[in-house]
C-alpha cells in the first residue's frame, strides 16, 4: 500500500499543471489490497485484503487486521436469498469471502461487500479494542441475477450505494446495476443493463449526484438522484475503473 503526497508548487509556475507527489510505503505484506476507507472518527485508513479475506487499519506503518475470521452472523435472511446453492447457512458464514468495497456509515458501523457471487452486504460494529468481532447481514433485494458486489458508498444523509454486476459468475455475458437504499430502508435502482460492470462509486459534493464507473467499458456515468435520471455518460475507453473520489473542486479522479 503505498502513500502519495501532494507537494503544493508555486502560483504561477510551470509546475501547475504538474504536481509532484512525494511517494512512501504506507504498509506491506498485504494480500490483494482493494478497498480503501477512512475513519470518520479517527481518521485512520482502513483497507480491505480481498486474498485473505480481512480488513486492516494501518497503524504506525502496519496493517493490524480487524476483521479477520471466524466471526459471528447476526439478522434474519429472507426467505427469498435462500436456495439450494445458497442455504441460510451460507448467509450466515463466519468468514469473509472476496471483501472488497468498505465504507464507513452515519452510525461509524463498517459496511464491507464481497466481490463473489451472491456476495454479501455485511456491518460491523467496533469493541473496546478497536476490533469488529461481530457482522450482521444487511439483505440486499433478490434481482434475479448472482451479483458480485465491487462498491458501495453512504451520503450523509445514510443513502446506500452499491455497485456490482454478476460477470464473476457467468461463463459469457451477465448483468450490473447500481442499488440505492433511501433514508426509509426502501431499495431502488439507479442503473441497470446487459454488457456493464459497475465498478466504482462516489457522490458529488452536494450529494444530489452520483457518479458510477463501469470497469467493462471504460465509462462514467452521472445521476441525478433526486429525479432519478441519468444526467451525462462518458465514454473515453477509461480502462478498468476500480476507484473513484470528488476533488474539492469538483473533478473526479
Amino acid at each position: 500500500l503505498v502513500s502519495l503526497l501532494l507537494s503544493s508548487p508555486a502560483l504561477g509556475s510551470a509546475d501547475d499543471l504538474f504536481p509532484s507527489f512525494d511517494v512512501s510505503v504506507a504498509a506491506q505484506g498485504l494480500e490483494q489490497p482493494d478497498g480503501l476507507a477512512l475513519h470518520p472518527v479517527s481518521g485512520e485508513l482502513y483497507v480491505s485484503e480481498e486474498a485473505a479475506g480481512r480488513i486492516s487499519v494501518i497503524r504506525d506503518g502496519r496493517a493490524i487486521p480487524v476483521v479477520s475470521s471466524t466471526f459471528p452472523v447476526g439478522g434474519e435472511v429472507p426467505d427469498y436469498l435462500i436456495t439450494a446453492e445458497r442455504p441460510r447457512s451460507a448467509w450466515l458464514e463466519g468468514r469473509l469471502l472476496s471483501p472488497e468495497g468498505i465504507a464507513f456509515g452515519p452510525d461509524n458501523r463498517l459496511y464491507v461487500v464481497e466481490d463473489t457471487p451472491r456476495g454479501r452486504l455485511l456491518s460491523f460494529e467496533t469493541d473496546a479494542s478497536g476490533r469488529y468481532p461481530q457482522a450482521q447481514l444487511v439483505p440486499v433485494p433478490e434481482l434475479g441475477e448472482p451479483y458480485a458486489w465491487e462498491s458501495l458508498c453512504f451520503g450523509k444523509d445514510g443513502q446506500l450505494f452499491l455497485a456490482g454486476s454478476s460477470f464473476e459468475g457467468s461463463q459469457t455475458w451477465g448483468y450490473s446495476c447500481v442499488l440505492a437504499r433511501d433514508t426509509t430502508q426502501t431499495w431502488w435502482m439507479a442503473d441497470y443493463g446487459p454488457l456493464a460492470s459497475f465498478s466504482a462509486l462516489t457522490l458529488m459534493d452536494d450529494e444530489q449526484v452520483l457518479v458510477a464507473g463501469d470497469e467493462s467499458v471504460g465509462s462514467l456515468t452521472w445521476w441525478d438522484l433526486e429525479k432519478h435520471r441519468e444526467i451525462q455518460t462518458l465514454n473515453q475507453s477509461l480502462g478498468a475503473l476500480e476507484g473513484l473520489c470528488v476533488l474539492p473542486d469538483g473533478s473526479v479522479v
